[in-house]
């Protein structure tokens, strides 16, 4: 530093010298931080990206394991030949319908699923009565009902092809239920029991099987015999003449699949003397399983019956069986 200078000049100088690195090389520092600054920004946008993609391929990856699953075609048996399909039905791998489970309950849940869509397919893809026999629950006359069924029955998608099969079941007692839909209808109902040759269709409550159709029963008033029927049954009054409202409840009978319905008394006696009954006279308008016999007299000749027995509420009286003692 030159000597002598004037103070002014003296001062200005040493400023000089002491910002001489920050005017040699401020620029670059700027430079710097704001490359710094962007390549930051840029690297959270990119693993924002990731991440955004990471939690899509999860997804997906989750999505593909709930995915419906086709079911393979029912091997061969030993004691029947199974029929091959006619079509491809939608299967949805669901889970058991309970709130809560382990592990291994789930897995043999899931498990008895397998097996069970596997005989509803099989069920679905046979076109005879003879061939369904071995996919149906064993039943007295059970193939001189399903050739009585299909006569009356002609037009009815019951034993065609679903569309789909699933996705919820229930497992209770020996019995899995589960839903079919057909095209254009509402899901409707299937049981499969239990049996020695594993699960089979409990066809009876499937189509809702009677003895007798209603409106065969409401015309042969001249028997006295009692019929087993499966219908929905509402409350109606009042009963007709000579059954005492004090003493009987009518019934208006009505089968999903039949064109008419069946009026019916039921005593009131009977409403307070089993389980079944008990459920009846608290639960209507409901599906039970009746014997019913065509009524006498005047009542009669209106088309009126009587109902000799409540077997059970809905249409699985095996079950219901198991159920109560």
């Amino acid at each position: 530093m030159r000597k002598n200078l004037p103070p002014e000049i003296e001062e200005y100088v040493k400023r000089r010298h002491k910002t001489r690195f920050v005017r040699s090389y401020g620029g670059v520092i700027v430079t710097f931080v704001f490359l710094g600054i962007a390549l930051a920004f840029i690297t959270q946008l990119v693993l924002r990206e990731l991440n955004s993609e990471s939690m899509a391929a999860g997804a997906t990856e989750e999505k593909s394991v709930a995915a419906p699953e086709p079911v393979a075609k029912p091997a061969k048996r030993q004691e029947t030949a199974a029929p091959a399909a006619k079509a491809e039905t939608a299967v949805v791998k669901p889970t058991p319908t309970q709130e809560k489970s382990d592990g291994a309950a789930s897995q043999q849940a899931m498990s008895q699923w397998d097996e069970a869509a596997r005989v509803i397919e099989g069920f679905f893809s046979t076109s005879e009565a003879k061939e369904r026999l071995s996919w149906v629950a064993p039943a007295r006359d059970l193939e001189t009902k399903l050739r009585d069924y299909e006569k009356r029955a002609k037009g009815l998608p019951w034993l065609g092809k679903p569309d789909k099969i699933g996705p919820q079941f229930a497992l209770q007692g020996s019995y899995l239920i589960t839903t079919i839909t057909f095209k254009g209808h509402k899901p409707r109902h299937i049981a499969l029991e239990r049996t020695t040759l594993g699960w089979r269709v409990d066809w009876e409550s499937y189509v809702g099987w009677c003895e007798r159709p209603l409106r065969e029963i409401a015309a042969a008033n001249e028997s006295g015999e009692a019929f087993e029927v499966r219908a929905e049954a509402y409350r109606v009054n009042p009963p007709p003449p000579g059954y005492p409202a004090d003493e009987y409840l009518a019934l208006l009978l009505r089968h999903p699949d039949d064109g008419t319905a069946l009026q019916a008394v039921v005593p009131r006696k009977m409403l307070g003397d089993t389980p079944a009954g008990k459920t009846m006279s608290e639960s209507l308008p409901g599906r039970y399983t009746l014997r019913v016999k065509p009524s006498s007299g005047a009542a009669g000749e209106d088309g009126w019956a009587e109902v000799s027995e409540i077997i059970c509420p809905g249409w699985l009286p095996r079950l219901y069986a198991s159920s109560h003692p």
